[in-house]
């Protein structure tokens, strides 16, 4: 690491204790002019929390691979092949560094919320600068300056949910059966399923709120024809033959779509349990089989069911549901 770095660090960040990390996230730069860096060839601004740091140069960076999982056991454990970190050089060229205090002597950052400020400043680079100044990113490192150590992390490794794959002759019949459903729609419709689709896979791919707005905004593209739940009822209660109330008081969605506005309208930055998550993937796949004619599978209500803790731990606003509907 340039021994300059140390001097441009904020000094309330306190970089030369052995306890201070600093989350170095490094970008590629294209296009960029290099006579626009001055004789230095780096140039750096202070945002809030955050450095903000463009030079020419070869940066070193420890790499390490993804998790590889290379098979699986009986009781339902994962086999992983081993990792190796590598050392590496990128080649001479222009790099944008988002660079944040991650550790300090009160102890060790988080990463979920370093990443998501990352992500913020990454837009607002996008938006001010243009995205060809964040083209690709290179690296994640947590480097300690004072103590001379580096560590990195592996991609995001998401662990499978629940459901255990039917892997076998009827099941990839009924696939078939699924696909040959959505080419019956009307366009619209099919449209409107495949959107659905796409934003519930994105969903198993991302974490924490953005996990959680991907898998309502494919649950408001196949079940609401409009900005009210009561439509993501109306399916359910077909789902499971009973009536609204029944749907309503069960499966409370209402209360999920409030958590959404909060989220995105009020700035909200809650914690979204996995369970939460899993509850509201099997909420689509009851929509999604029920707009397709299909079998129902009931996964919403056996996912409250089968959860880890009591929804009123992870459900905001859970309340038991009053009986009444007939299943």
């Amino acid at each position: 690491m340039p021994r300059l770095l140390i001097d441009i660090i904020p000094e309330s960040w306190n970089a030369r204790s052995d306890a201070t990390g600093l989350w170095i996230t490094c970008f590629q730069v294209v296009f960029g002019d290099v006579a626009a860096l001055g004789e230095e060839r780096a140039v750096s601004v202070e945002l809030d929390g955050a450095l903000v740091v463009i030079s020419e140069g070869e940066p070193n960076y420890y790499y390490a691979p993804e998790l590889e999982v290379v098979g699986s056991t009986p009781d339902r454990g994962l086999v992983m092949a081993p990792l190796e970190p590598e050392f590496r050089t990128l080649p001479k060229g222009i790099y944008l560094k988002i660079i944040l205090p991650f550790a300090s002597s009160s102890g060790p950052g988080d990463p979920v919320a370093v990443r998501q400020r990352v992500e913020e400043i990454s837009g607002l680079i996008s938006v001010q600068l243009g995205r060809s100044a964040i083209f690709r990113k290179r690296y994640e490192n947590v480097v300690f300056l004072a103590a001379g150590q580096v560590s990195s992390s592996s991609p995001a490794f998401k662990s499978p949910d629940g459901r255990m794959p039917t892997i076998d002759v009827a099941s990839l019949d009924e696939l078939r059966n699924a696909d040959a459903a959505l080419g019956r729609l009307a366009d619209s419709e099919r449209r409107r399923a495949g959107l659905g689709l796409r934003w519930y896979d994105e969903s198993h791919s991302k974490e924490d709120i953005d996990a959680l707005l991907s898998i309502w905004l494919a649950l408001e593209t196949i079940g609401m024809q409009t900005t009210n739940v009561r439509d993501l009822h109306d399916a359910l209660a077909l789902v499971y033959r009973y009536d609204r109330a029944s749907a309503e008081s069960e499966f409370q969605l209402g209360k999920i779509q409030g958590l959404r506005s909060r989220i995105v309208h009020n700035g909200l930055r809650p914690p979204v349990h996995a369970d939460l998550m899993a509850f509201l993937q099997a909420v689509f796949v009851d929509v999604f089989r029920q707009m397709i004619g299909g079998e129902p599978w009931n996964l919403a209500r056996q996912s409250l069911i089968d959860c880890t803790e009591e929804p009123a731990k992870w459900f905001p606003g859970y309340r038991p549901p009053v009986s009444g509907g007939t299943a």
